[in-house]
């Protein structure tokens, strides 16, 4: 299990990526003067102690800690980092870091697209909207520098990421999810944290992340037309160009991950690029596109069966204040963290995968909770557990 955690103390636990000024100088303030107040998350058996100082940064009380090598402070022998995850918070000022298998910026159309792209009858009112915009050209100058085989994120894991970060802010700052719609609007504007500001206008390309309104398809002139509707603040739907065989392949991967057709709780996120016809045309289309199962707040669910056990603890959380939930958004094999006022241990949600998989967490810390088809998430199995917990 991978760990950025401090434990405080008194038994608290902070990640520093989300402690805010005012959260630092709290804790400062509450052991002003004390030594071995705070220590890293990663080993049960040595506590390796941090203090925060004076310009309120995050300082080790001894060097040469040796952390535990899935901890986000372990460095070689060397002194060197090595990057276990692809999407990183920083612990001073909560600015992150997304490794990624492509370049959002990048984006070649695929030989049968071009093909469909040259014979592309470009409505009016496309033409109209791309008139005053420019494709930011592909710089052949980049260096294709070679790098350790350290891990980066697919599309869906980067989405995935940015969702469960923005959802644990929101959690571990003591502030509600209200509601889907405001949920999409938070997890947009915290993308910009991982890959930037992106505009049609500035980089030809821009990032979206919306409720799916409609799939549209349509003949013209012996021509397949496709697009993805999504809502608009005023409720105004608006259609968003796609490649038919775009289209179908993330309708293809969408149905065998959850067995359904798209829905009310399906969003879609991804990429839309400011492309040219052979005749100089300007028209916006979807390039990369995935789309996917939120829970009824928005939460981004791997499968029907995390969605079920996201929408039952949502409601347990809204009803007792004593408990709370969060989702590391930099280890993927966590479903969850489940906090209980008055219990020492926490509670690990491990979703059950097709694949045998071997997670390593600390059994002073946290009770295991595997939820799978066969033993699904409920309430009476949820406060069984919890009564027979430390």
């Amino acid at each position: 299990m991978y760990n950025t955690k401090l434990i405080l103390a008194d038994g608290r636990e902070v990640y520093p990526g989300y402690l805010d000024k005012e959260k630092r100088e709290q804790i400062k303030g509450e052991f002003d003067g004390c030594r071995g107040y705070m220590w890293c998350g990663c080993q049960s058996h040595e506590r390796l102690f941090y203090r925060i100082s004076e310009d309120l940064k995050l300082y080790p009380e001894h060097n040469k800690y040796k952390h535990d090598s899935c901890c986000s402070r372990y460095r070689t022998e060397e002194g060197e980092e090595e990057r276990k995850t692809g999407y990183v918070v920083n612990d001073e000022d909560g600015a992150v870091t997304a490794y990624l298998t492509f370049n959002p910026k990048e984006f070649d159309l695929g030989k049968s697209e071009e093909k469909e792209e040259d014979n592309q009858d470009i409505s009016d009112t496309e033409a109209d909207e791309a008139e005053n915009e420019v494709i930011l050209e592909k710089n052949q100058n980049n260096e294709q520098k070679q790098e350790k085989k350290e891990p980066k994120l697919s599309l869906a894991l980067l989405v995935r990421s940015i969702n469960m970060d923005t959802y644990t802010e929101r959690i571990l700052n003591n502030k509600k999810v209200d509601s889907k719609e405001t949920f999409s609007k938070l997890v947009y504007h915290r993308m910009k944290k991982a890959i930037g500001e992106l505009s049609i206008e500035k980089d030809g390309v821009r990032f979206l992340y919306t409720s799916l309104a409609a799939i549209k398809k349509f003949e013209d002139k012996g021509l397949t037309k496709c697009y993805l509707c999504n809502y608009g603040p005023d409720g105004k739907i608006f259609r968003n160009f796609i490649f038919p065989d775009t289209l179908e392949k993330a309708l293809k991967k969408f149905r065998k991950t959850y067995g359904i057709e798209p829905n009310e709780d399906t969003v879609m996120a991804g990429f839309q690029y400011l492309k040219k016809t052979k005749s100089k045309i300007q028209y916006k289309v979807l390039g990369r596109i995935h789309l996917f199962q939120v829970s009824n707040i928005g939460i981004y669910c791997n499968t029907l069966l995390e969605k079920e056990t996201y929408d039952e603890l949502v409601a347990i959380t809204e009803s007792d204040e004593n408990i709370t939930f969060w989702i590391p958004p930099d280890d993927n094999s966590v479903g969850g963290i489940v906090q209980i006022e008055g219990k020492e241990k926490k509670l690990l949600l491990l979703f059950r995968s097709e694949c045998d998989e071997h997670i390593t967490f600390n059994m002073d810390l946290y009770e295991p909770f595997v939820i799978g088809e066969k033993e699904p998430f409920t309430r009476e199995r949820f406060y069984n557990v919890i009564e027979q917990m430390e």
